[in-house]
C-alpha cells in the first residue's frame, strides 16, 4: 500500500479546484505540489509503480500540467527533477539537486514563461522552500540582544576586511549586479534549523539600515556574495528576496522542514520584501 504522503487525494491541496495565478497562496501551493511530484516520481521508480499504479501524475495533472521529461541521474537512474509544461505554457523546471541546475536550466522557452522551484538542498533556484542556510544557527540563541550583537559585529568585521583587501574586479562586479537584480521567493519555517537563519539574516539587514549602518551591511553582503560567486561559500546569501515565513506551530523537525506545509490553506504567514540597493 502506498504511503499516504504519495497520494494527492489524501495529502495534496484538493481544495484548490481553481488556480488564480495572481494569488500568491495559489502559486505557492501549486509550486510546492509540483516539487513534491518529483519526490513521488522517484518513489514510483523505486517501487516500480507504473501505469495506473503510478502516484506521481496526480500531483501535476490536478493543475493542468504535463510531464515533459524527468531529469535522471546518469549514475544511479534516480529522478532528481522534472520539466513540466502548463497548457498553455509556461514551462516549469523543478529540481531537488542543485548540482543539476546549470545543465537543466537551459532555456527552451521565453524567459518570462519559465518558473524554477526546488526544496531543501535543491532549492537554490527561485521558489525556495526551506533552503539551507549553512551558518551558525543564530536563531537558536535565546537572548535576542546577544543575537543582534553577534550579527552587527559580524557585519562590521566582514565589511572591514572587504574594505582593507579591496577585493573585486569587473567580472565579479557584473556577476554581483546580476545576482542583486534576482529576487527569489524564499519560504522558511523558523522551527526548521536548516533554513531558520534566513529570518535573522534579513531582519539584521533591516536593523543595520535603521541604526544608520546600512552601508556597512550592504558591503558585508556584497563581500559575502562575491565569495559565493567565486565558489568560496555555499549558496545561501541572497542580496534580494521575497521572504515568506510560516509562523504556525510545527510539532517536529519533519513538519518544519517538509514540503507539505507550503500548500496548507490555514498557514500563518509573514511576507516581507528585501531589496539590495548599492
Amino acid at each position: 500500500m502506498p504511503s499516504q504522503k504519495d497520494l494527492f487525494e489524501v495529502s495534496g491541496p484538493t481544495y484548490l479546484t481553481y488556480v488564480n495565478w495572481n494569488c500568491p497562496h495559489h502559486r505557492r501551493s501549486v509550486m510546492a505540489s509540483l516539487v513534491h511530484g518529483v519526490y513521488v516520481l522517484e518513489r514510483d521508480r523505486q517501487l516500480n509503480r507504473q501505469g495506473p499504479d503510478a502516484r506521481a501524475p496526480a500531483w501535476w495533472r490536478s493543475f493542468h500540467f504535463e510531464l515533459q521529461h524527468a531529469l535522471v541521474d546518469a549514475a544511479d537512474n534516480s529522478v532528481f527533477g522534472a520539466v513540466y509544461a502548463f497548457h498553455p505554457p509556461p514551462a516549469h523546471l523543478l529540481l531537488h539537486d542543485p548540482a543539476a541546475a546549470a545543465t537543466a536550466s537551459r532555456p527552451q522557452h521565453r524567459p518570462d514563461r519559465v518558473w524554477l522551484a526546488g526544496h531543501s538542498l535543491g532549492s537554490a533556484i527561485a521558489f525556495l522552500f526551506n533552503a539551507p542556510f549553512v551558518s551558525a544557527p543564530m536563531e537558536r540563541i535565546g537572548d535576542e540582544r546577544v543575537r543582534q550583537g553577534i550579527r552587527v559585529a559580524a557585519s562590521f568585521v566582514t565589511a572591514g576586511v572587504a574594505a582593507v583587501l579591496k577585493k573585486g574586479n569587473a567580472e565579479e562586479e557584473e556577476a554581483f549586479a546580476a545576482l542583486a537584480r534576482w529576487v527569489p521567493h524564499v519560504f522558511v519555517n523558523p522551527a526548521d534549523p536548516i533554513s531558520a537563519e534566513y529570518v535573522g539574516y534579513f531582519d539584521h539587514r533591516r536593523r543595520m539600515e535603521r541604526i544608520g549602518a546600512g552601508g556597512v551591511g550592504r558591503l558585508a553582503t556584497r563581500s559575502s556574495v562575491k565569495d559565493l560567486l567565486l565558489g568560496k561559500e555555499p549558496l545561501h546569501l541572497f542580496p534580494s528576496a521575497v521572504l515568506t515565513v510560516n509562523r504556525g506551530p510545527a510539532p517536529d523537525f519533519k513538519a518544519a522542514h517538509g514540503i507539505h506545509q507550503w500548500w496548507r490553506h490555514d498557514l500563518l504567514l509573514d511576507c516581507t520584501e528585501h531589496y539590495y540597493y548599492s
